[in-house]
């Protein structure tokens, strides 16, 4: 069997493994807090979405304008949410974390007689999730610059300091102005 073909399998075999995982992962994590609002359901179906993406990538039922098309839209999607950039980008990267240790749980690596399959598989999973990265953050920039932006804030007064580090009043003479 072909290691494209039992990696597609074990996918698709593990996807509820995955997405539970994932969701677990991205809500406890300090750097995605915005995916909170979300059930852990949604979620799980967020990451299934992702890793199906990536089995029809190798199995070449999408193409690279495809799969282009979907994570731009993606992006945009998840800026029109109010999601930051960078939680979405580490998002994606802990679905490619997740699955890699899944698949060396697996022993899907472990095999020395396939290792030239191994490689150029681990090159086709990465170019998936570095092309899904760049569009998706393209998606977002162009729905962020969509956007007409808020109007400037009041520019704080600052009271000259003899510090460089002082941005405000002194907090242990509040009265002082």
């Amino acid at each position: 069997m072909l290691l494209s073909t039992r990696l597609i399998e074990l996918i698709e075999a593990k996807a509820p493994v995955l997405g539970a995982r994932w969701s677990k992962v991205v809500l406890e994590h300090p750097l995605t807090t915005s995916y909170r609002r979300l059930t852990e359901e949604e979620l799980r179906r967020r990451a299934m979405n992702v890793y199906a993406s990536l089995g029809h990538w190798l199995d070449q039922r999408i193409s690279r304008e495809e799969a282009k098309d979907r994570y731009f839209a993606l992006g945009r999607r998840r800026c029109a949410e109010g999601f930051e950039l960078l939680e979405l980008v580490v998002a994606l990267s802990l679905e490619k974390s997740i699955l890699m240790d899944v698949l060396e749980e697996e022993s899907l690596f472990s095999d020395a007689l396939h290792m030239h399959g191994v490689f150029e598989l681990m090159a086709i999973m990465m170019d998936f999730f570095d092309r899904a990265l760049v569009y998706t953050i393209q998606g977002y920039e162009t729905e962020r610059r969509s956007v007409p932006a808020a109007p400037p804030a009041e520019p704080r007064k600052v009271r000259p300091t003899m510090t460089w580090f002082a941005v405000g009043d002194d907090p242990a003479d509040p009265g002082k102005k």
